[in-house]
């Protein structure tokens, strides 16, 4: 019947078109009835709250002269690698906000996904906090899955929860972060 296996994931689940070339792949390569390793990936966001964060990407204070207005200049549009901000999230302390979300829940095994699914990982509907506190950024990690014959479920994750004794998967993969402006207060 066929195997495909891949891995053609970026920091962000599609961020190398994980997705279309999946399609292409499957369209072009494979019989119908072929499997795909893995079957499954779920790109999460969660909003957090770290001092760390916020120190590293804020201005404060130089020489007496007050510099916190320059904050309102942060890239709050992009998400940028952890990486480029010269961190591991899982050794960086922060308290997770709002609980993760998943903004796009792909079926790599199903034939095709529409345009919404590749470039349109949003999400609509209601998040739960789980404490208060003040929001400092959005942090993106995502989770590969597959599901063996015999029921065993097989999982790789970019969660700053799950790579602390996986260096060489947060300096491959990391996550991302988008900063949230100083007003977001969650309470």
């Amino acid at each position: 019947p066929g195997l495909l296996v891949s891995e053609i994931f970026g920091v962000t689940l599609n961020s190398e078109s994980a997705l279309e070339c999946l399609d292409d792949a499957r369209e072009r390569l494979l019989a119908p009835v072929a499997r795909v390793l893995p079957e499954r990936g779920v790109q999460y966001v969660e909003l957090i709250q770290s001092d760390g964060i916020d120190r590293l990407t804020g201005a404060r204070e130089w020489d007496g002269v007050r510099l916190q207005g320059f904050n309102n200049f942060r890239d709050t549009a992009s998400i940028t690698p952890t990486r480029t901000f010269g961190v591991r999230m899982s050794e960086v302390t922060y308290e997770t906000i709002v609980e993760p979300v998943a903004v796009l829940d792909a079926d790599f095994q199903a034939s095709t996904h529409e345009p919404d699914d590749i470039y349109g990982a949003t999400f609509h509907g209601r998040v739960r906090a789980l404490r208060s506190g003040t929001v400092h950024a959005a942090l993106f990690h995502w989770e590969a899955m597959h599901t063996l014959d015999d029921g065993t479920r097989l999982s790789m994750s970019t969660c700053p929860r799950d790579t602390v004794d996986n260096r060489p998967r947060d300096i491959h993969w990391g996550q991302m972060l988008q900063l949230v402006g100083d007003e977001t207060n969650m309470g």
